[in-house]
Order: C-alpha cells, then structure tokens, then sequence
C-alpha cells in the first residue's frame, strides 16, 4: 500500500514529461502532411513506376535535408518568437524584398495546385460507390479546403491533420503488408547511384521531395502552437522535444 503513492508519482511524472516532449507534434504532422501530400508521395508513385528502387537514396537524402531544415527553423523560432518570414525581412535588400520574392515562388506553385487536386480527385472517384464526374469532385474537394481554412482555426486544422495522419497509416500498413518487398533491392537502391544519363532525373526529384516554400511555412505554425513567446529558459528542452517530433513526423 505504501507504493501505491511512488507508483501513481512516477507515472504522472511519465506522462507529463511525455505530453512535454510531444507538445509541438501538432507543426510537425501539419508539415509531414502538406509536404508529402504536395508531391511527395506523387513523385514515389511515378519515380518507383519508372526507376524501381534505383533512387531510393534521392529521397533519404530529401528526408536528411528536410529535417535539417526545419530543426534550424524550429531553432530560430522558439529561440526568438518570430516566424522566418519575419527574421527575413532583417536581410538588407530592398524593402519588402522578401514579400515579392515568396510571392513570385507561390505564385509558380499555385499552377501545380490545380494538378495535385485532380490528382487527388481521380483517387478519390475510384472509393466513391457511384461514378461522379472528376471535375465534380475536384470541384468539391478545393471547396472542402477552402472551407477548413476560411472557418477554422489553427487548433481545429491540426486535429483535422492528425486525422489525417491516422488514415494515412492504417492505409499504408495495409498496403505494405499486401506487398512482397524485395529487400535487396531496397537496399540496394539506398546506395547513392550519379549516372550521367539521368542527372536531369535526379535533380527533377530531388527539386520535388526537398524543396518548396511548405518548410518554411512550419515556422508559421510552430509559432501558432507556442503563442509566439520565446522560450528562453527552456529552449535546450524544447529543442529535443523538436527532435523527437521530426523523427516521428518524416518517419
């Protein structure tokens, strides 16, 4: 009886300090999603589709930069309370510079949008038991977007997001598990391969898993989560909680 007491201690201490190192995991699944739902998982299809898993390493060194990345954003970040874009506007240049500069990139983007929604409207025609037409639920589906961004907010977009991340799980598990793997061959393409004759395929990939402007945009929402308050005095914890987080976010 006397334990009880130490045993109820230690798991309220677990479970806090738990809840402390997955407190910023809502920023990381926002960018694991809208990173992978972009182009990622687009780009696997047809890169696997032509290139089997010669280039595999390409997208393992996508996930080492991309975790570099948004360490260093996220660094910067609770270290100040100020978004990137912010810290951005510190560079000398001229004024607004930045603001034209994004701009000009989402802009470019903006013409790939309207792909990934048909993309995902095909997708989606092929679950719905009647045939509607894909303009239909492409039409629908920006709708839906538009309305979770117009009406909600921060919070509300990350639970929507986490579950998000649930499906997408139980989806692949299902699919991985129906698959016979090679795994030599997945081996064997984690080994960085520079053939001549597809440099231009190479940098097409690594352009389309490692780059865009979505890595930045978790400074945005790392600084929702936090209030925008610096953490001064628990930034070294803060930092591994991120660590852990980015780990389980790419992964």
């Amino acid at each position: 009886m006397q334990e009880e007491p130490g045993i109820l201690s230690a798991g309220s201490s677990l479970r806090r300090r738990l809840s402390e190192r997955l407190l910023l995991i809502g920023p990381v699944l926002v960018l694991a999603i809208e990173v992978s739902g972009e182009s990622g998982i687009v780009e696997i299809f047809n890169g696997g589709r032509e290139f089997g898993y010669l280039f595999l390493w390409v997208f393992a060194v996508a996930l080492v930069y991309k975790f570099a990345f948004a360490y260093g954003i996220a660094r910067y970040t609770l270290a100040t309370g100020r978004t990137i874009f912010s810290g951005l506007r510190s560079i000398p240049g001229p004024r607004n510079w930045e603001v034209t500069f994004i701009t000009a990139i989402y802009t470019l983007e903006m013409a790939a949008f309207g792909g990934f929604i048909l993309i995902s409207a095909r997708f989606l025609t092929l679950l719905l038991p009647l045939a509607v037409p894909l303009p239909a639920v492409a039409l629908l589906t920006l709708a839906g977007i538009l309305l979770i961004l117009w009406k909600g907010s921060y919070e509300r977009i990350e639970r929507v997001i986490l579950g998000v991340v649930i499906i997408l799980f139980l989806g692949l598990v299902v699919s991985i598990s129906a698959l016979d793997i090679p795994l030599l061959e997945v081996a064997g393409g984690l080994v960085p391969v520079l053939d001549d004759h597809h440099l231009v395929d190479i940098m097409v990939l690594l352009g389309a898993v490692s780059g865009g402007l979505n890595l930045l945009l978790y400074s945005v929402w790392l600084r929702e989560k936090t209030g925008g308050k610096p953490c001064t005095d628990d930034l070294p914890e803060k930092m591994r909680g991120v660590r852990t987080d980015l780990v389980i976010g790419f992964a």
